[in-house]
């Protein structure tokens, strides 16, 4: 059934096209949450997902089988496509975190969440699973809608708290707005989410300084090399 799926998505696209491709679709341990991604090419379609969809139904599975199947056959030309399916898979992202337990490694930042939201959202955020990621230089923070998670770089575990502060505050900002569709991107950075994040004081001059501080930074023994202090948030999602 799991190749039959890749066939159906495809001619929902696309239903004036032959599907004249060979199709695989792997479950696999590899991904974090609901996520996955494609290969294509010498006529054959691979796409690999999370284990995790083995548990939802075949239209959000299609949904994302769509979804990547959009970045991969869709010209720049033309408009965004968004099926019944896509949508529902996008719903399905933006919610299915509210089902998930959530874990707290830090109590630190449980507490630094925990201020966050009274000052700027009214204690009404929910709380996500919070968690130190690995030694980053070129993501400090980041939130994984499907696992309703934010992951900040160990970097930041002695940073000043201002500069803690404002990483996880932007990455509250990113669960607050999720991210919308315009004509063939994803956005996440809207408007909105930048007036936002203008409210966290001197917004403008901690976002300079981090990366200055960075610089200074060495790798500590024993972790991974990392690469250039290029988007060093997640400003280039």
């Amino acid at each position: 059934m799991t190749k039959e799926l890749v066939e159906k998505a495809f001619k929902e696209l696309y239903p004036e096209k032959q599907f004249n491709y060979h199709a695989v679709l792997r479950y696999s341990g590899k991904f974090r949450g609901f996520n996955g991604n494609i290969r294509f090419g010498f006529g054959k379609i691979e796409i690999r997902m999370s284990r995790e969809f083995k548990k939802v139904s075949d239209e959000i599975k299609i949904g994302m089988i769509q979804s990547l199947l959009v970045k991969i056959l869709q010209p720049k030309t033309m408009q965004k496509i968004m099926t019944t399916n896509m949508d529902l898979y996008e719903k399905f992202l933006k919610n299915v975190h509210i089902a998930l337990p959530k874990e707290v490694e830090s109590a630190e930042l449980l507490e630094m969440f925990n201020n966050l939201n009274e000052q700027y959202f009214d204690g009404l955020l929910e709380q996500p699973s919070l968690r130190w990621g690995s030694y980053s230089k070129a993501k400090l923070g980041s939130y994984d809608y499907g696992r309703d998670t934010i992951v900040m770089s160990r970097f930041l575990e002695h940073a000043p708290p201002a500069y803690v502060a404002f990483v996880l505050y932007h990455e509250m900002l990113h669960k607050k707005h999720k991210y919308m569709h315009t004509n063939k991107r994803s956005l996440y950075h809207s408007r909105a989410f930048k007036a936002d994040e203008a409210k966290f004081p001197n917004a403008g001059e901690i976002d300079k300084e981090i990366p200055k501080w960075l610089r200074w930074k060495h790798m500590p023994l024993g972790s991974k090399k990392t690469t250039t202090l290029h988007s060093w948030l997640d400003r280039f999602l």
